[in-house]
């Protein structure tokens, strides 16, 4: 319960008019002592979806996908429940992103400088 609303404060905080993140990384620590290998696993496919597509967004994405999977093989019920309501928060607050992705604007991280 804890966990969720911090999220859902970073997520809507009062205090900028309810604008705020999408919890990705919110999430990530809040349940990083409730299910540590599932939280790994997304860790994990965040990095390499990151590397492998340079968008922040999808790499988010997968990872939230991933660690909601990987809970469910991991953790006890309630967390993987936990796990898998907070990703879906995730991907809902990445909609503006997945519509940019789908119009081919969103913009991908660059390693160095442009000339």
């Amino acid at each position: 319960a804890c966990a969720a609303l911090a999220v859902a404060g970073h997520n809507w905080p009062i205090y900028l008019k309810f604008k705020g993140g999408k919890g990705v990384a919110t999430s990530a620590g809040a349940l990083l002592a409730l299910a540590p290998a599932a939280i790994g696993v997304g860790l994990l496919t965040w990095l390499l979806v990151f590397l492998a597509t340079r968008y922040v967004s999808v790499a988010s994405i997968a990872a939230a996908g991933a660690a909601a999977g990987a809970g469910w093989f991991l953790a006890a019920w309630p967390t993987a429940l936990l796990l898998t309501v907070l990703s879906a928060v995730i991907i809902w607050r990445h909609k503006a992103n997945i519509q940019r992705l789908r119009a081919g604007t969103e913009l991908r991280f660059q390693f160095r400088k442009s000339k």
